[in-house]
């Protein structure tokens, strides 16, 4: 998802937070039975910095582009074709 190459250390970092996002949203949805998951230790590592990224604080605007990438993807999938090459 974010590559070494990435032009901006900032929209970089942005990626990481989303990743990061994504991790309590994962926690949220499949870990609950354990406890309520704490955003405050929900983090992506950059491993060009190597730094742990935070969710951060306001994840609201986060979240909803999030899922509007999602109900993308889901318009999209029944069209997509995977490559000749998948199984090789």
């Amino acid at each position: 998802m974010i590559a070494k190459g990435e032009g901006s250390t900032t929209k970089r970092k942005e990626q990481a937070r989303t990743a990061a996002v994504l991790v309590w949203m994962f926690a949220q949805a499949h870990l609950g039975k354990t406890g309520i998951p704490d955003r405050a230790i929900c983090f992506s590592y950059d491993v060009f910095d190597g730094q742990l990224i935070p969710a951060g604080a306001n994840i609201t605007t986060r979240i909803k582009n999030i899922e509007a990438a999602c109900e993308e993807i889901a318009h999209a999938w029944p069209n997509a074709t995977p490559p000749d090459d998948l199984d090789d």
